[in-house]
């Protein structure tokens, strides 16, 4: 499931080492069936999704978003090549093939998708695996309400919240909210961490920047010490060589070489907006809670600090930043809302929102 129709660079590069298998592929077959080989971003996030789909039950029973070409016991009796048709129309997961009391007739395909009589065989052989797997016991007719969600071939907007508010609705805090917990010190409610989060998402139009704050929120990023985790022979020391633990709050945050950074942005914010913050990682990382400010200025800190952070990632293991290409940063995060702004005719609210950088910068503003 893409947060846009048009395919991003990353999956094309993630599914090099996998020829045969998508990144939906791994995310629903059973591990086993994983190739061995794969990326370390990759394997981390599957490491993490197998840790949450079992934990918190996302998952029902026989895998139904699998795809049906991927199950062992169906591919070894035809050439699945020949199921283009099927494939094309989006019928490749198990799943598609049921309802609650059990396999779909053939009159459904035929009534909701105009099955042709050429495809009559192939859809006998689905149907007998079908009735194969419900005689067993193989597989429930029901999904998840994270199954249901990741089901829709229609991205709707608002579905990352969505989903996201599921998870957290069976009052257990997910893994990276107890790592950021401890590290923080702190403990947080989960309408906290949803308010948080909520905040992050809906503050942007672009789509690329509400992946910088999700990947923050998850603990994305592949720090010393969670290196060192998943290879035994790397250093678990921060790569500034200060000799700190490589924590994701130290990298982030702690480090003495990067402090000079965080006071000269926190020092940006209140000469832009005029508000005088209190050094938090809170406010720095996660959008924590901010003082009672106007919402216009509150979107505007958000901003600036996804900028910060996105320009502390680009320098990961340098032991100085340059607050320069930072601003340059929020700039380019202004003109890419800008650009979308004007097609969803937001000009007014954007120019409400950016007028203090605008002048900050000393950049007049064309509409």
């Amino acid at each position: 499931m893409y947060l846009k129709h048009d395919r991003p660079d990353w999956i094309d590069i993630e599914e090099q080492a996998t020829p045969n298998l998508t990144i939906e592929d791994l995310m629903w077959c059973l591990t086993k069936k994983r190739p061995s080989i794969l990326s370390p971003t990759l394997s981390q996030a599957l490491v993490l999704w197998d840790s949450l789909k079992n934990n918190s039950s996302l998952v029902s029973r026989g895998r139904p978003l699998s795809s049906i070409f991927q199950d062992p016991s169906f591919v070894s009796k035809i050439d699945k090549d020949s199921f283009k048709w099927w494939h094309d129309k989006g019928l490749y997961r198990i799943g598609r093939f049921f309802s609650h009391s059990g396999p779909l007739p053939g009159q459904h395909f035929i009534d909701k998708l105009g099955l042709p009589v050429s495809e009559k065989l192939k859809f006998s052989q689905l149907h007998d695996h079908a009735q194969s797997l419900w005689d067993s016991d193989l597989i429930s007719g029901f999904l998840t309400p994270y199954e249901s969600k990741c089901d829709q071939d229609l991205i709707r907007k608002g579905n990352i919240s969505v989903i996201y508010k599921s998870l957290a609705a069976n009052n257990t805090k997910l893994p990276h909210m107890l790592a950021w917990e401890r590290e923080l010190n702190n403990d947080w409610d989960l309408s906290d961490w949803y308010k948080n989060y909520t905040r992050s998402i809906k503050g942007f139009v672009n789509i690329s920047l509400i992946e910088a704050n999700v990947k923050m929120y998850t603990r994305w990023y592949l720090v010393p010490l969670k290196l060192a985790s998943m290879y035994p022979s790397t250093s678990s020391l921060c790569f500034r060589n200060c000799q700190g633990l490589g924590s994701m709050i130290h990298i982030w945050w702690e480090c003495p070489k990067i402090r000079g950074y965080w006071n000269k942005v926190f020092n940006i914010v209140r000469r832009v907006t005029g508000c005088n913050l209190h050094q938090s990682p809170t406010i720095a990382l996660l959008n924590g809670m901010l003082p009672q400010i106007s919402k216009v200025t509150r979107q505007l800190i958000l901003y600036i600090m996804t900028g910060a952070r996105i320009t502390l990632a680009a320098a990961w293991k340098k032991s100085t930043v340059s607050i320069l290409y930072m601003k340059r940063k929020v700039t380019w995060i202004m003109e890419q809302e800008k650009r979308v702004c004007s097609m969803l005719d937001r000009s007014t609210l954007f120019y409400e929102i950016w007028e203090p950088w605008l002048k900050y910068m000393g950049i007049p503003y064309t509409p």
